[in-house]
Order: C-alpha cells, then structure tokens, then sequence
C-alpha cells in the first residue's frame, strides 16, 4: 500500500446541524471501514479537509466528496505520497470554529481564515494538526 495525503478546500452551501451531523457521521463509518484517517474543518465558510490513506481508497473517497451536493468550488491543494500519517488517531477530526480555532488560524493567517492565501499545502496541513490538537473532541465517540 502506498500511503497518501490529499488536501483540498470548497465552500459549503448553507448547512444547518443536521447536515453537518450527517457529514461527520458518514465520514467517521466510510473512513473506519477503508482505513483513512484524516482532519475536516469547517466555519461556515470553507471546508477544509486532509484525507490520508491508500491512494486508490483516497482518490474514490475524493471522487465522492467531490460530487457531494453541499459545497462547491472544491480546490485540490495536495494530492501525493506520505512518509507517515499525521492524522492517526482519528478516522476523521472535526474541527469547529470558535475563539481558541480562531487565535490559532490568525498565526497563519493573519487577516482571518482564507484557505487560498496559503501557498504551500504543507502550511495548511500544519494549521489543521495544530487546530486538531488544539480543539477539544466533540461529543461523537470517534473525534
């Protein structure tokens, strides 16, 4: 097995609990299941998400996610080979938005979250392993 990461970023189209809910839940049940591991953040405005796992399970998961109705705009940062996994522990880390989230993204980024000013996607995978460490679980039994 060849080990990979991707990154990207899209916008979400409104979404209420539920559907954020029903995201984590089917994440969580679909990564357990092909062995991915990974980080998803969301404000409102964007999702970010790192996906890591054989690279044929990453590219149909991707493919998936891409088609998913609920965001847009869905830009692909990295795609390639990883030495390691940095998302281990969790087949998939939620990340919410709030003041601590909020005083870690403006290290990165000064004037407010905005996955395109980021050049290099190594930076952002940074921000979401800081974020993921930084950010208590939520209360699903796989955060």
């Amino acid at each position: 097995m060849f080990l990979s990461r991707l990154v990207y970023f899209s916008h979400p189209v409104p979404l209420g609990n539920a559907d954020v809910t029903d995201i984590l839940t089917k994440s969580y049940a679909n990564n357990y299941l092909e062995n991915l591991t990974g980080a998803l953040f969301y404000n409102g405005s964007w999702f970010v998400q790192v996906l890591e796992g054989a690279r044929d399970i990453v590219t149909q998961m991707f493919l998936k996610i891409s088609a998913d109705p609920r965001h847009t705009g869905v830009t692909l940062m990295e795609f390639g080979t990883a030495q390691q996994r940095l998302f281990a522990e969790w087949e998939m880390r939620y990340i919410g938005a709030g003041p601590l989230q909020e005083a870690i993204i403006r290290k990165y980024m000064p004037a407010g979250f905005d996955p395109t000013v980021i050049a290099e996607s190594a930076a952002m995978v940074r921000l979401l392993r800081e974020l993921a460490d930084a950010t208590p679980p939520d209360p699903s039994p796989r955060s």
